[in-house]
């Protein structure tokens, strides 16, 4: 099945806040207190996920408020908490070739904010781009590490000092994200951020990965995946 980019802007939607307070502290209570951890295979790096398809206070109160919310009528066929460590990095995949499929993405988000130094960033620089460190010194302004910042980069022409800012933003936005790419090609794709009481609709056939935090975190990334079938 082919889509574009567009189709991806198009048909990706997102709300924010969607469970009250009260009903996402249950959720997660419910995850917490689950005992059906799963690993699809413990020989290799794999993440571990549960299944809540019996679970009935996830697939009638969580998913009817997700319907309600999405003015969303198709049929539960799934419902899957994925959990990421920051070693379950996963390929492209897709979890439906149905047309008629549709995923909702429920984000939990436990991160904590890791206290960076600049000595962080520039080791991740070296081990990732194999770029060294330079003569001169970053400026203050670069050096300081404010959850508030804006996520632009500055028109830098030093290469070390790009790397550095680009790899202290994504530090800051955590490096949790849904992203998408068009089936047509890997080069260009779409991200949307893994965000705490987030919910995402997609088609279950696009083609997507699941980015964990940063090890810097020290917290897993959590998603609840509603598999369903369009009426």
């Amino acid at each position: 099945m082919l889509y574009s980019e567009e189709d991806i802007i198009s048909n990706v939607q997102q709300f924010n806040n969607i469970i009250d307070d009260d009903n996402f502290l249950n959720l997660k209570n419910v995850i917490i207190n689950s005992h059906d951890l799963k690993s699809d295979n413990i020989f290799i790096k794999n993440q571990h996920y549960i299944n809540l398809f019996e679970n009935k206070y996830v697939t009638e109160t969580i998913f009817n408020i997700i319907k309600t919310k999405f003015n969303y009528q198709g049929i539960l066929e799934n419902v899957i908490c994925k959990i990421q460590s920051h070693i379950d990095y996963e390929d492209y995949h897709t979890i439906s070739n149905d047309i008629n499929s549709t995923v909702f993405s429920l984000d939990i988000n436990t991160n904590t904010y890791y206290n960076l130094i600049y000595s962080d960033v520039c080791n991740i620089i070296s081990a990732t781009r194999s770029a060294t460190r330079p003569d001169t010194d970053i400026s203050n302004n670069i050096c300081t590490f404010n959850n508030t910042d804006l996520l632009n980069i500055p028109d830098l022409n030093n290469r070390f000092l790009r790397e550095f800012y680009l790899e202290k933003q994504n530090l800051l936005d955590n490096q949790g994200y849904l992203s998408f790419i068009p089936s047509y090609t890997s080069d260009v794709g779409i991200c949307y951020e893994h965000i705490n009481n987030n919910c995402i609709k997609f088609p279950g056939y696009f083609i997507h990965k699941m980015k964990p935090y940063m090890k810097f975190s020290k917290s897993n990334r959590i998603s609840l995946l509603f598999i369903c079938k369009n009426t």
